[in-house]
């Protein structure tokens, strides 16, 4: 018997003799090949005799250490990425403070484009910070979070996000028709980052000779939102882990993230109690996010 059981097992078999079954009772014994088993008993007397039994549990005991040991590892990943993202705020906001000051300087015409494609990169580097953020916040189970409004606005939220987007990348073509009746109860800038996400998507994967479309409706109980974008067809492969977050399909070398756009349209859609779908073949891809206005 291995020396750390010694003590429970000799309280467990003194129960045994006073009358009190053994169920489920871990110990650990000596192989012949020096190595320790983990055994699982269950015994029961009956009239002075022990009726036991033994289970050979030592593969279950290592696959719950390793599972143990990666819930472990992953958690304190999470917490770091929190942590990190947090700190990283402040040196680059005084990167933008500088920016915005040399903003007002004279510059010549290299100056003034270096100046704007650093405020650019800036402009990036906080949004990687933010998805990582909303990253952590839903994996360490507080969700993304959300600042309902009872009557928002979102046709005009939703022209200014198809704007950005257009402005960012003057070689797409980009249509929309927005037919949304009425107010919708929403997070507005949480909605505007899920369809910027997924008008990204579409920028990055879909074939820039070909119009990328929003269209944005509703009915009394639903509102709905779809992008779509030509292309190659979405793989069955692909398709499986299109939410993951630091999953991407690597369409194009050059291509800008962290791989965590899908995963926060996706909890976004799931904090406003809706989904989004995929749709993909041939002819285009289509990805439509659905909540329920109630």
């Amino acid at each position: 018997m291995h020396p750390e059981d010694s003590e429970a097992t000799i309280a467990a078999f003194h129960d045994l003799i006073a009358g009190k079954p053994a169920l489920h009772f871990e110990n650990r014994y000596r192989h012949k090949d020096g190595s320790y088993v983990w055994l699982s008993w269950n015994a029961i007397p009956e009239n002075g005799i022990y009726y036991c039994t033994a289970r050979d549990i030592s593969a279950d005991k290592l696959n719950k250490s390793s599972l143990d040991s990666s819930m472990e590892q992953a958690q304190l990943r999470e917490q770091f990425i929190a942590v990190l993202g947090h700190d990283l705020r402040n040196p680059l906001a005084a990167v933008q403070a500088g920016i915005n000051l040399l903003e007002r300087e004279d510059l010549s015409e290299r100056g003034a484009l270096i100046l704007k494609e650093s405020a650019k990169s800036t402009k990036r580097m906080f949004d990687m910070i933010d998805d990582l953020m909303d990253f952590a916040r839903s994996r360490l189970g507080s969700g993304v979070s959300l600042n309902i409004e009872e009557n928002a606005d979102l046709s005009s939220a939703l022209e200014e996000v198809l704007q950005e987007i257009a402005v960012s990348h003057p070689e797409v073509t980009f249509s929309s028709d927005i037919e949304i009746n009425g107010t919708v109860r929403c997070d507005v800038p949480r909605v505007s980052q899920l369809v910027s996400n997924l008008l990204a998507n579409a920028v990055t994967h879909g074939d820039s000779t070909a119009p990328i479309t929003l269209l944005a409706s509703s009915d009394e109980a639903f509102l709905e939102i779809s992008i779509i974008n030509a292309g190659e067809p979405i793989t069955d492969s692909v398709r499986e882990g299109l939410f993951e977050p630091f999953v991407r399909e690597e369409v194009r070398p050059s291509q800008e993230g962290l791989g965590l756009g899908l995963f926060i349209a996706s909890e976004i859609a799931r904090a406003h109690g809706g989904s989004i779908l995929v749709k993909s073949d041939d002819e285009q891809t289509r990805f439509t996010f659905r909540m329920p206005r109630a």
